[in-house]
């Protein structure tokens, strides 16, 4: 079916929800970009070539039926891919089935109030679409801003149904994020970034949202493929994602250089255009290349949403030798997909020595699941200290099923100050139910000023509270 895919033949239904007239419904202000920008990639040309009366919009609904008049109308038109999207709060009636807030949903009258999922299952089977993708984003609990929630119920088989892809942004039990000023919710900025990396598959998009996700310390999304190809390529990969999404979720693409070990973590404070990138002696008449200069004039650049004019300029330096520039060169190539070139810049930066060139190059390879070089280069890292590939390489052993030393290594990182090992350490704890272990290391998170430790810290007095104050552990 990747071959055969009819962009004629495809409808997409986006819906969202982003404010509420119930008090106790805190507003989420992300989800209007969400549709906007997911609208936006599906109906540019190189990103799935839908044409934009194909791609239905509801927003803000404050009834069932303006979703079910949309969706039924492209359900029924739809031949080759219905693609289905809800962003908003989802919310449970008291036999815990899945609803999709509106506008007017009331929580002590989730039944009456907002759209029964299994009004959207119906007009779902009812598509004589050869594949139908169901993604959702939505929260339960109704906490504010940050808080997204569970939802996710259609992975335990809700959405049984003859050729269905469902990807969910936590599991059932599990709370999402939000974050706030963030232009996007975190999972579906995750799918923005994904989307953007040259023909990824179902599969693949799934495990890049998934892997970059985890690498955050977010909670990790879930799929359901029934009857299926996994190999359906939905984007075309080619549109560069939004200013605001591109290293949204890997931080390490966009992480400034290290005080003192690699020059000024923050650039100068001058005009990055005015920056002189060539110094020389006055007696000589000879101008050098000034690659340090050049790097920071990048740097400055980069800062300000200038990303080809940065680009530009860290190849210059990396061409000259300076190996920071060189780093910052792949991670941009990286997030174009351009993963050859990329690979080569953080290699040559890497063999020279280059810490967080060695931990980002594990980090690509990792990625591209070539899984041995990768824990080599995060261990090379590791050992000289770097507290993020520690955390990247606890990631990769736990996937390979090597538990104690994945453990070890992210309370190495921990202890190291690393952020994101305390509140993964913390969350793996309050998930088994260890609540002062959690405690622990949200309050080291918290420490540093740490927004998701701080809201870790919040989440277990909830749950003492709810729990009697009892630890399972």
């Amino acid at each position: 079916m990747t071959e055969s895919l009819d962009r004629n033949r495809f409808r997409a239904v986006l819906i969202g929800t982003s404010r509420y007239t119930h008090p106790d419904i805190p507003p989420i202000p992300s989800v209007v970009s969400n549709l906007t920008d997911l609208a936006r990639l599906l109906t540019t040309p190189d990103g799935a070539g839908l044409r934009s009366e194909h791609c239905a919009l509801v927003a803000e609904p404050d009834h069932s039926t303006q979703i079910g008049t949309v969706l039924a109308r492209a359900a029924g038109e739809a031949e080759d891919v219905l693609l289905v999207y809800y962003t908003g709060h989802g919310m449970l009636d008291r036999r815990g089935r899945l609803h999709l807030a509106l506008t007017g949903s009331d929580p002590n009258q989730v039944g009456w109030t907002a759209t029964p999922f299994t009004m959207l299952r119906e007009e779902i089977v009812e598509s004589p679409a050869r594949a139908r993708i169901l993604i959702l984003d939505c929260c339960f609990s109704g906490r504010a801003f940050e808080a997204m929630g569970d939802g996710p119920a259609v992975v335990a088989g809700q959405v049984d149904i003859h050729g269905t892809y469902t990807i969910v942004s936590s599991a059932a039990n599990e709370t999402s994020f939000a974050p706030a000023k963030q232009r996007n919710t975190a999972f579906t900025a995750a799918l923005l970034a994904a989307a953007t990396v040259p023909g990824l598959t179902l599969d693949e998009l799934y495990r890049r949202i998934d892997r970059d996700l985890l690498r955050c310390g977010h909670p990790r999304p879930q799929r359901r493929s029934v009857d299926i190809a996994g190999d359906i390529r939905l984007f075309r990969g080619r549109v560069a994602a939004s200013p605001s999404t591109v290293g949204a979720i890997d931080r390490t693409q966009v992480q400034q250089p290290r005080s003192g070990a690699h020059g000024p973590a923050t650039p100068p404070s001058r005009s990055p255009r005015d920056a002189e990138t060539r110094t020389g002696s006055p007696a000589s008449g000879i101008d050098a290349f000034d690659s340090a200069a050049t790097f920071r004039r990048g740097l400055a650049l980069y800062a300000q949403g200038e990303y080809r004019e940065a680009a530009a300029c860290y190849l210059r330096a990396a061409q000259d030798g300076n190996m920071d520039a060189a780093k910052h060169l792949a991670a941009s190539l990286d997030t174009q997909g351009k993963y050859e070139e990329a690979e080569s810049w953080y290699r040559r930066a890497a063999q020279t020595g280059h810490v967080d060139s060695m931990g980002g190059l594990g980090r690509l390879l990792h990625d591209r699941e070539k899984l041995d070089e990768a824990e080599s280069w995060y261990r090379r890292a590791a050992d000289l200290d770097d507290t993020e590939a520690m955390f990247n390489l606890g990631l990769l052993l736990l996937e390979t099923r090597r538990y104690d030393e994945a453990d070890a290594l992210h309370i190495r990182a921990a202890d190291g100050g690393n952020v994101r090992a305390m509140n993964f350490l913390a969350e793996c704890h309050a998930d088994a139910g260890g609540l002062d272990k959690a405690e622990h290391w949200f309050r080291r998170s918290a420490a540093r000023g740490d927004r998701d430790g701080i809201r870790g810290l919040e989440e277990l007095d909830n749950r003492r509270d709810v729990l009697g104050g009892r630890d399972a552990n």
